[in-house]
């Protein structure tokens, strides 16, 4: 598998890999019933077969045509223009999808309560 950029572990929390099923699931589309996992998210122009991607702007349906991404979400009218070497997860909303998945493999972490260690206080602080 290809070792893929997803951004900074420091900034953003990490899950995953994920199935398609449960890509498709989070993303509140469909997708066929196929064995296989994706590890993160990246756009059309970057992504690689490991990744998700997606296009809502038919504008960039040269940049989906061209991607390398392993599954892309669409909408139900975009669905014949993935390649054949990409997924089509279909979706009415494929933006909305495409946040869902993002979430899915990035987290928000709760905010861990407290006093950092190298926080300066002033004594008089109240």
């Amino acid at each position: 598998m290809i070792e893929a950029s997803m951004g900074d572990a420091r900034f953003f929390a990490r899950t995953g890999p994920h199935t398609l099923a449960n890509i498709a699931r989070a993303a509140m589309g469909t997708a066929p019933a196929i064995e296989r996992m994706f590890v993160g998210v990246a756009p059309l122009q970057s992504a690689v077969e490991c990744q998700v991607s997606f296009l809502d702007n038919r504008r960039y349906a040269v940049a989906l045509e061209q991607t390398r991404a392993g599954a892309v979400i669409v909408h139900p009218q975009m669905q014949r223009r993935v390649p054949n070497s990409a997924i089509a997860i279909v979706t009415a909303s494929p933006y909305e999808g495409w946040a869902r998945v993002a979430a899915l493999f990035h987290p928000v972490l709760p905010p861990r309560p407290g006093i950092h260690p190298s926080a300066l206080i002033d004594p008089d602080a109240a």
